[in-house]
């Protein structure tokens, strides 16, 4: 019987490692979906294939399909709960879209059909990668697991950087592809996680885990059983609690910089000319994401297990330590500074979103972690939307690029005080006052 026992244990650890970093490596295909749609309108440009303003029209269906996607695609995760299936789903999709766009030019419309089934079928896949995660790991392991997958959501900007360009090679005017990079690495990643990835203990024949932590057992019991089992919406229960909606904040600022920082630093950089063009690329794309997710990795495992009963002290903390280095952003003199000091912007901006993740799982539990994930998610792409607009229409007002990173400076203070009103003592919340 130990012997049996043991084996089990065993059996149980490699499975939830298998599907955590299966998961990790599915998702580098959201960005390079991403990245692809980004470069592929680049080059349509440059081929006079596009619009000049046709790039807005991409920036606003891209990242709005995302969030609507987002918004729904987590609660319908929670209702069929098979997180494996339909992020295979999700994944496959998105990959099929991605080959349809490199076959169109000519149809504007259809582009942006195109982008829009990428986006929905994408936003399913981090939610149910969500799920996934909550249903292996209790509430103690997921600052190393949500640290985890968070890294290799920041990490995932680099290939995904790299993998367009290696797709995409001109001949005569014409795109021609090389498929062993662009479409057979990628249904290879979709096959091993369709294959080895597991949805839960449970289907492999094994016991759930027993959570630990009696708050968050006590918050599962009572989803489960007064909203679940009561087919009430999950939705209108989150959406009713006061400090969700400041973790909903948290995430819509915090991608306001995150995503602000991507576009308008290297800019600022190329306009007073200590970045050349060429090298502004690298600077958003590869100095910047390896700032995100050793910083997501780090601060997410050091504040699950440092403030695990409020995880907003250190959201605020990361909140007044990327606010500071944005203040001095304009003040770096020469380009090895200002690469640390963009690492620097991404290790504690992309920290933030690490904490928001660990949050939904913790507050969803394996019953409805993917629906709370879903609604922060978009959140973070509503973000992500507006803040194309916000700078570049503060630049246009002010005339100064410095103004941006004023207005990163006060957003970064919103999010202490966000975080001070949703951490009076335990943002892991009574189930009596969420009730």
């Amino acid at each position: 019987m130990y012997n049996r026992n043991k084996g089990l244990k065993r059996q149980f650890q490699t499975e939830k490692w298998t599907a955590l970093l299966t998961f990790g490596v599915l998702y580098i295909m959201v960005y390079y979906g991403r990245f692809f749609i980004t470069y592929f309108v680049e080059e349509g440009q440059n081929s006079h294939f596009y619009s000049p303003d046709f790039p807005i029209y991409v920036h606003s269906v891209t990242f709005l399909s995302y969030a609507v996607g987002s918004f729904f695609m987590g609660r319908f995760a929670d209702a069929v709960r098979q997180p494996v299936v339909l992020a295979t789903v999700g994944a496959v999709v998105s990959l099929l879209a991605n080959v349809g766009m490199m076959g169109n030019h000519d149809s504007q419309q259809l582009l942006l059909l195109l982008i829009v089934i990428n986006g929905v079928f994408q936003s399913m896949i981090w939610v149910n990668g969500i799920q996934l995660v909550a249903n292996w790991w209790k509430s103690k392991e997921r600052p190393l697991s949500g640290g985890i997958v968070n890294f290799f959501s920041g990490i995932a900007h680099i290939p995904a950087f790299f993998l367009p360009r290696i797709t995409f090679v001109q001949e005569n005017g014409a795109f021609s592809t090389l498929e062993f990079l662009g479409i057979f690495v990628p249904c290879v990643i979709i096959l091993i996680f369709f294959v080895r990835a597991v949805e839960k203990p449970e289907r492999f024949g094994l016991s759930p885990y027993e959570e630990d932590d009696l708050l968050i057992a006590s918050r599962e019991k009572y989803l489960r059983e007064e909203i679940q089992q009561k087919q009430k919406s999950p939705i209108l229960f989150f959406l009713k609690n006061k400090k969700i909606w400041c973790w909903c904040m948290v995430a819509f600022f915090s991608s306001i910089c995150r995503y602000g920082t991507l576009e308008c630093i290297p800019k600022y950089y190329m306009a007073v000319g200590i970045i050349p063009y060429a090298k502004a690329e690298w600077f958003t794309d590869v100095v910047l994401p390896l700032g995100m997710a050793i910083g997501t990795l780090g601060i997410t495992y050091f504040t699950g297990r440092k403030f695990g009963k409020n995880k907003g002290i250190m959201v605020a903390i990361c909140a007044a330590l990327a606010g500071t280095m944005i203040s001095v952003f304009p003040m770096m003199p020469s380009v090895g500074i200002i690469r640390m000091g963009i690492f620097s912007s991404g290790f504690f901006l992309f920290g933030i979103n690490g904490i928001i993740w660990i949050y939904a799982m913790d507050w969803g539990g394996r019953v409805y972690s993917a629906t709370l994930a879903g609604i922060l998610n978009c959140f973070a792409y509503i973000g992500a939307f507006l803040q194309k607009f916000l700078f570049s229409g503060i630049i246009e007002r002010y005339n100064s690029e410095v103004s941006v990173f004023i207005l990163m400076q006060f957003f970064c203070f919103i999010l202490i005080g966000l975080m001070i009103l949703a951490s009076e003592k335990d943002t892991n919340i009574e189930v009596e006052e969420a009730a």
